[in-house]
Order: C-alpha cells, then structure tokens, then sequence
C-alpha cells in the first residue's frame, strides 16, 4: 500500500545535510554531440572500497536548469559517490536527445568506474521532477530508449515527483502544455509515439529495479496522480515498487525525513549484504 506520512512520521535525527566531505571533479564529459554532455562526480574521501554510485539528474521542465540543482552531495557522507549529470534540454533537441544523454552518461559511468573508484554493480538513479521523469523512464525502458539496447539497467531508482504520463500531464496542466509541446515537438496527439516514449507508465514489467516513488499531495506543478499511475502499474506488473505520499508537501520535497527515506532505500539495495 502507498505510504502517507507528515514531517513526524520520520524522525530524521542529526542533520543529514551537513555539508558533504567530497572530491569534485567537475565537467567530465561523457559524449561529444553537445557542451550540455557533461557531469560533475563527487567523490566521497572516506573511501576503503569501491563506492556505490548514485545518478543525479536535474529538473527544471525540461527547458531549464543544470547539474548544479540540488545536488545530493549530502549521500558522500554515507559512503555513496555522486555524479550529476547535465542532459541536452528542450530547447538543444526534443525528446529522445534527454533520455539518450542519461543513457550515455550511465554507460560512461559504468565503463569508467574503475579509474574513478566506483563500484559499476550498484548505481541507483535519483530525479527530481522532470529529472523523475528521466530516472523512471531509464529504469523501466532501457532497451526502448537508449541508443544500444540493454544497456542502461541499475539497481535502484529514485523518482522524486515526476511526470509519468505525458499525454494525461498535457491535458491535467493547460498552463505547462507548452513544455511537454516544446519537448515532444508539438502536441501528445499528434506525436502519440513519441509521447508513449517519454511515459514509464507504458513500460511496466516485473523484471525491473526496486523503486522508490516520492510525490506532495499539495504538489502544484505536477499531480500526485501521475506517481500514483506509475505505482499502480509497476505493483500490477509485480514491480518491486514504494510509493511514499507527503501530506501538506507540494513540488519540493526537499527535507530531512525525505532525504531519511532515500538513505534507508539505497542503503537497502546498494549496501552489499
């Protein structure tokens, strides 16, 4: 069943976001097609073992924003390396191009994980809005959407409220219709194809990584609705799947007991036993 919970359900305990004690190396690239093709790592300095790896992809509408927004850095402290990646934005390529960067950025990673001492059997995904959409449409259609099928599989994926359905976001939101227009290079109707693409509701099976679905039931810019579905369908699928509802909570979810959550969740699937 879905999770409701408030600020006091989670007693998060000391700060989570004290300040990360990490490595940076900033603008590695990972492709060559587009300056956007970069990523930052940080790297945790209490390193006894190859690190697991968490992905960190960026919202902003797809129109707008860049790997320097909200930066999980706070995770090095538990021992998880961190890289956050930019991708080509709507107004660079529409959609496929976004996923596609993912994808590669998650190839490069795995390849290179060695000489930045990372450990490539255990990466998990983390999205927040339109960086959700991402992350949930890399864990459930790799072999659809990246450019070599079969590559981009993790083994964990966190989606922070994002879009999960195109074609109902376009018609629950008339005043961000020409985001998903702008990403999809027109209208969902006449781009029905493309749309679906760009959906992880249409791309549920049992055979998936864990996830963790965080949504606001106050959430402003996109419905709670849309994690919902996603839920829904991945549980049918028989999906290992949580669905976390934060009541009073609207776009943002930013805070000590969601960051709680992510920590337990990773920690959970990352950790080797």
């Amino acid at each position: 069943m879905p999770k409701s919970e408030s600020s006091e359900d989670i007693k998060a305990g000391p700060s989570i976001f004290r300040p990360a004690d990490a490595q940076r190396i900033a603008d590695i690239s990972y492709a060559d097609e587009s300056e956007r093709q970069k990523l930052d790592l940080y790297l945790p300095r209490d390193k006894t073992h190859l690190s697991p790896l968490v992905i960190s992809i960026h919202g902003g509408g797809f129109s707008q924003g860049d790997k320097t927004m909200f930066v999980p850095t706070f995770l090095t402290n538990y021992g998880y390396a961190v890289a956050s990646i930019n991708y080509r934005l709507s107004g660079d390529a529409p959609f496929p191009a976004q996923i596609l960067d993912c994808n590669a950025a998650l190839k490069f990673l795995r390849k290179n994980a060695p000489k930045f001492g990372l450990d490539s059997s255990r990466i998990a995904l983390f999205g927040v809005s339109a960086g959700g959409t991402l992350a949930a449409l890399l864990g459930t259609a790799p072999g659809d959407t990246a450019s070599e099928s079969g590559t981009a599989q993790v083994q964990a994926v966190v989606d922070w409220s994002g879009i999960t359905d195109m074609a109902k976001y376009y018609d629950q939101d008339p005043h961000r219709r020409i985001l998903i227009e702008k990403l999809l290079n027109g209208e969902p109707s006449k781009n029905q194809d493309l749309a679906k693409m760009a959906s992880a509701v249409y791309f549920a099976k049992k055979d998936l990584p864990p996830f963790l679905i965080m949504h606001g039931d106050q959430d402003e810019v996109v419905p709670v609705s849309q994690s919902e579905e996603l839920y829904t369908v991945l549980l049918k699928a028989g999906a290992d799947v949580q669905l976390h509802i934060i009541r009073g909570a609207n776009h943002s979810l930013i805070s000590e007991r969601n960051a709680k959550v992510v920590i337990d969740f990773l920690d959970l699937h990352l950790r080797k036993k």
